[in-house]
């Protein structure tokens, strides 16, 4: 039996859907916040068949990724997130619900609090780094800039709302730390 459901997550609000098509869906946007949507895979059997008097239960159904290890061998498998594609816009999107855009309205404004902060503490060294030479503190300077920049860009990667808020966070107060300090 050929399964033709696959599992996607949106990039920003990160929530994770199925779709019953005969080929995975790329590129695609979400409906809810409008960020891009990556394809988790298939649903395969991965061959560690439960019981066969063990029924599917919520596992199964409410699975939050593409790998089906229970007795109906996938055809349950991430039901309660089958959502459908509305092809008519030039990306296809799925019609994820308004109310899962709140995940990702947090992310945002959290990364512009960061971005702000960021250009209080490093913005001025960094720019003066590309017009002419920075002595040795200046130097340190900015690259502890960088670093944090660099942790920034990391931390938007992340695969969960909670890791992410927790890092930006981090970061936030780390750059809040260093402009009370340089007062």
């Amino acid at each position: 039996m050929q399964l033709k459901r696959y599992f996607y997550r949106c990039r920003d609000c990160l929530t994770v859907v199925a779709n019953e098509s005969e080929h995975p869906v790329k590129p695609a946007a979400c409906d809810a916040c409008e960020g891009s949507i990556e394809c988790l895979g298939r649903v395969v059997p991965s061959g560690k068949r439960a019981a066969k008097s063990t029924p599917c239960d919520y596992r199964c159904t409410n699975a939050r990724g593409p790998n089906c290890d229970c007795v109906c061998g996938g055809r349950n498998h991430g039901s309660w997130a089958d959502v459908r594609f509305n092809s008519s816009t030039p990306v296809p999107r799925l019609m994820i619900p308004k109310s899962a855009a709140e995940h990702s309205i947090q992310f945002w404004a959290r990364c512009r609090d960061v971005e702000r902060e960021w250009k209080q503490v490093y913005g001025e060294i960094s720019d003066r780094m590309g017009a002419r030479y920075l002595d040795a503190d200046d130097y340190k300077r900015y690259v502890a800039g960088v670093k944090v920049w660099n942790r920034y860009q990391y931390t938007k990667k992340l695969r969960s709302h909670a890791g992410r808020m927790k890092r930006l966070n981090s970061i936030i107060n780390e750059l809040t730390a260093r402009t009370r300090s340089a007062k």
